[in-house]
C-alpha cells in the first residue's frame, strides 16, 4: 500500500519566507537559484540561510562567471554562476559533498550539487 505524507503549504517568495531562524533542518534548491535575477540572489540566499537550522543542498547549473542564458526564447529568466563558491564566499557553512548529476547517466540536465552545513 502507498502510504500518504503529509505537509503544510506555505506562500511565500524566495526573498521572504514567511518562517522563524533555523525552521528547517534542511533547506534545498533545485533549478531555483537560476532563475533568480542577480541583483536579488544574496536576499534570496539570506533567507535560505536563515531559515536553515543545519543543512543547505544547492543543484543548480554551473558556471566559472555569471551567464546569462536565453532561456525558452526569452532574456532575464535564467543566471548560471559557481553557487558553491557563491555560499562559501557569503555565508557561515562548511561544504560537506558536490558532485555533477551528468545527463547521460542521471537523465537530469547536467547539474551540479553542493551539500553545506552551518557552521555555529
Amino acid at each position: 500500500a502507498r502510504s500518504q505524507i503529509a505537509f503544510e503549504s506555505i506562500d511565500g517568495t524566495a526573498d521572504l519566507i514567511p518562517l522563524e531562524d533555523n525552521a528547517i533542518e534542511m533547506v534545498f534548491t533545485c533549478g531555483v537559484l537560476i532563475h533568480i535575477p542577480p541583483d536579488n540572489l544574496k536576499k534570496a540566499c539570506d533567507e535560505i540561510y536563515r531559515v536553515s537550522s543545519r543543512y543547505i543542498v544547492c543543484i543548480e547549473y554551473f558556471s566559472d562567471k555569471p551567464e546569462e542564458i536565453i532561456y525558452r526564447g526569452q532574456t532575464g529568466l535564467l543566471w548560471k554562476r559557481d553557487f558553491g563558491k557563491f555560499y562559501l564566499d557569503h555565508y557561515d557553512v562548511s561544504l560537506i559533498d558536490y558532485g555533477f548529476f551528468w545527463k547521460e547517466a542521471t537523465g537530469l540536465d547536467n547539474l551540479t550539487y553542493f551539500i553545506f552545513e552551518k557552521r555555529g
